[in-house]
């Protein structure tokens, strides 16, 4: 990925060359990193590589139920004291994920209407605290239904098995099971309950 050497950036490169310690020089390092270039837009670099908010959030709890589940059973145990608190994170996650649409048919209803309104220019106050990039007048890249659909299964799927997992371990009952598997959308396969 190509860099921007806008005043912001200039701005940490400054900052990298009066830093005195390897640690205040790679916050710098990682803050320049994470600017974009102008040119980071076009037709010929793939945006697969940005990950958004959304697809973040479902794979960060996804990653944490899986761990629940496959942990030792005392660990597993401690974890179904806050199970309600990690469903509700499933189901906000999932909400999240399936609003995804219609918040960025806004975002990019708004982002287009001010490109159309607006010359390119830096803003000045922005420039001098560091925050301002430059406008990029290229158009927004929507996440594939694929993708999100991808993240929605994989969330709906490391929760089924954490609750079927404390299920095994007699945390829940088959009444609760059901219960909380509705609660995310999912139902029960009967082979698993055998196993």
């Amino acid at each position: 990925m190509k860099l921007l050497m806008s005043v912001s950036a200039k701005a940490i490169i400054e900052a990298l060359k009066r830093s005195s310690s390897r640690r205040s020089k790679r916050k710098a390092l990682n803050t320049w990193k994470c600017f974009p270039c102008e040119n980071s837009y076009d037709n010929s670099i793939n945006p697969a590589y940005l990950m958004i908010y959304t697809i973040e959030k479902a794979h960060l709890i996804s990653e944490h139920l899986k761990r629940f589940t496959t942990g030792h059973a005392h660990y597993v145990a401690g974890q179904f004291a806050n199970i309600d608190f990690w469903l509700q994170e499933v189901k906000d996650a999932l909400k999240t994920i399936d609003g995804y649409n219609k918040r960025f048919n806004s975002m990019r209803d708004v982002h287009n209407k001010w490109i159309e309104s607006t010359e390119p220019y830096e803003d000045k106050e922005a420039i001098e605290s560091y925050e301002a990039l430059p406008i990029h007048r290229a158009p927004l890249v929507r996440v594939s239904h694929n993708e999100l659909e991808a993240a929605r299964k994989d969330l709906t799927d490391a929760t089924y098995f954490f609750l079927l997992r404390c299920y095994r371990m007699r945390l829940l009952d088959k009444n609760t099971l059901e219960i909380k598997c509705n609660e995310i959308g999912t139902s029960i396969d009967p082979s698993d309950l055998e196993k």
